[in-house]
Parts: C-alpha cells; structure tokens; sequence
C-alpha cells in the first residue's frame, strides 16, 4: 500500500503534526510505504495537488487540536473537488488526533471516511491490514448519525517504536519534539486529554528516552528537546 500522512495548511507555534505522524507511521512502516507531507505553510490548493500527485490507497490527516478542525475540514472539501475535476478515484480520507477526537461531525461531514479517535496506532494498523469498515477505535457516519466503533487495547509504551524522524524534516530552529510519557491520571472536566487517553497516564522505559536524547543530540544536532508529554510530573518519583 501507499500511504500518504499530512499536515494541513494551517497557523501553528510548534509543529507537533508532523511529529505524531512520525510517531504512527513508525508503528505501520512495515505494512505500507509512508510517506509525509508538511503542509503547514502552503495553500490548501497547493496541499491538495500534492494529494493528487501520486496514486495513495488512503490519505491520513492529522488534526492537532480543535482550532485544527476548520483547516482540515477545508483540505478535506478542496481535495474531494480536484480528486473529482480530474476524473480520479478518491483515496480513503483519514482523521486523527486530538482535535478529530474532539470534533468528529465537522470532518466527516466535509467528506473524510472516517475518524480514529484517542491514540491512532492500533486502530490505523488495523486499516492497513483489513479493509473492514468498523475499525475498532474509529467514528464513521451513517446519514446524519455518527457510529463509533469501541477501541481495541492500547499498544503499550514498551512496545512503541522510536518516531520516523527520516521521514520528516530536522527542525530549522533545533528545537526537537519527544515525548516520554502519554496521558494524564486525572480527570478535569476542562482538558481535552482526560477523554483522549481515556483518564490513564503511561510512562516510555527510562532506557528509551535516554536513548532517544542520545539520538537527537549526536545524529540530529540537537540544541533544545522540547517535551510534548501532556502531564511530564505525574510521577515524581520518575522525574
């Protein structure tokens, strides 16, 4: 299969799109060729050509946060409208991530098959390997109602390869993303990261994040590791 993970065009501070695809496509990579597109400071026209521009089996769209959801929605609309001007089959559209978690109407109801929602690893692999339609871990839309699909197990943190960082650009700014930890243990109703992950917090092998700092220090010029974990001092003990 060829497989096609993108960021859409849109604003942002730091560029966590691309590292969470690199993140899942390093756990699908022996499936399929992955490739990624960093669309954050193109035109929706311009990403939607891009999408055109080779023949890919499914269209992954990463959708950082809910102030994502308008810009993905609109690569969505523009890519279904070229896709249909040049007479070409429309690959599967994918959505994932903490703003399709979120907000899955808008996105399915631009046109995108279906959305993964909390952590996508097992429920895109599981595409990959079957072309059922109700995914485990994944919202679809029947009409005008959404049918979400109850998720399989997490993959645990142990079993997690390190990102596919050959397949995304080295920062211009070095500054590098990690994560270490997922997850947060408790539950405010405020925070977006208590229904994604589901109220569980779940720490990365001391051994691998030290692994991986060593990784980024001598093989990428590493000057500053931004840590993208969304609660790093739930454990004292561990810090």
């Amino acid at each position: 299969m060829n497989i096609l993970l993108v960021k859409p065009p849109e604003r942002s501070r730091f560029n966590f799109g691309t590292f969470s695809l690199a993140v899942l496509a390093a756990y699908v990579r022996d499936l399929a060729k992955i490739s990624i597109f960093d669309a954050t400071h193109h035109s929706v026209d311009r990403a939607s050509s891009v999408m055109l521009s080779k023949k890919y089996d499914l269209i992954g769209i990463t959708v950082m946060s809910p102030s994502s959801v308008k810009s993905a929605c609109a690569l969505i609309r523009s890519a279904r409208r070229m896709f249909k001007q040049n007479g070409r089959p429309v690959p599967q559209l994918v959505c994932g991530g903490h703003g399709a978690s979120m907000y899955p109407y808008p996105l399915l109801a631009a046109g995108a098959d279906s959305v993964v929602f909390g952590q996508g690893e097992q429920p895109f692999r599981a595409m990959l390997q079957n072309t059922m339609d109700d995914v485990p871990g994944t919202i679809r839309l029947d009409k005008k109602y959404l049918v979400r699909i109850p998720a399989a197990a997490v993959v645990p943190p142990e079993q997690l390869p390190l990102p596919a960082r050959d397949l995304i650009s080295i920062p211009s700014d070095g500054i590098h993303l990690m994560e270490t930890s997922r997850g947060c243990p408790h539950r405010c109703s405020f925070c977006e990261t208590s229904q994604f992950y589901a109220h569980t917090w779940k720490a990365f092998p001391s051994a691998r994040v030290s692994s991986e700092v060593q990784y980024l220090v001598e093989l990428q010029n590493a000057w500053m590791i931004l840590i993208a974990d969304d609660n790093f001092a739930a454990s004292a003990t561990r810090i």
